[in-house]
């Protein structure tokens, strides 16, 4: 199983740049990701599939709801990452502090050989009390990853994305097919 979450929505634009919007390109990719779930028959379910707003904490709700197997499922939460500067650049991946798995290290080679975007690295993040810092990784039970899809101050990132959004797409779900088989 895979849980498809777009990051922000409706009144919680998510960063902006380039004119665009973080919340429509996390649609954008989840929407092609869902579809793509369903054409290779990997059961999935998508959190947000229009422009409305979900807190947090009903996001992670949501999420854990539809979660069938702790040791198999992942939830993969699609971003575009901001930064005061407009020369940052690249793909990077938020795990969670107690996941082993190959996923994201695989996820990232996939992004780093597709030549779509520059790869920048797979880490955590804790809080001052040494757990996941970041809602989707702290309440979420299975496995889950925050994907940074490039800087949307970055014009080349975003043209890279905006013209190659469904191999974009594809990446993670490619990477699960391949993780769950070996």
């Amino acid at each position: 199983m895979i849980i498809i979450d777009a990051g922000h929505g409706g009144k919680d634009t998510g960063a902006i740049g380039n004119g665009l919007y973080e919340k429509d390109l996390a649609l954008q990719i989840a929407i092609i990701q869902k579809r793509l779930c369903d054409v290779y028959e990997i059961e999935s379910v998508i959190i947000r599939n229009t422009d409305n707003f979900i807190d947090l904490n009903t996001r992670c709700k949501l999420i854990n709801a539809n979660i069938s197997d702790l040791t198999r499922d992942i939830c993969i939460s699609n971003h575009i990452n901001s930064a005061e500067n407009a020369t940052a650049f690249g793909f990077e991946i938020i795990k969670k502090i107690s996941d082993e798995s190959s996923y994201a290290d695989d996820l990232l080679k996939m992004v780093k050989r597709s030549d779509i975007l520059a790869v920048r690295k797979v880490y955590t993040v804790r809080n001052i009390n040494g757990s996941d810092h970041f809602a989707i990784n702290r309440l979420v039970k299975c496995r889950s990853y925050i994907l940074e899809w490039g800087f949307i101050k970055n014009k080349r990132d975003m043209d890279s994305i905006k013209h190659n959004i469904i191999v974009t797409a594809s990446l993670p779900i490619i990477a699960y097919l391949q993780n769950q088989q070996s």
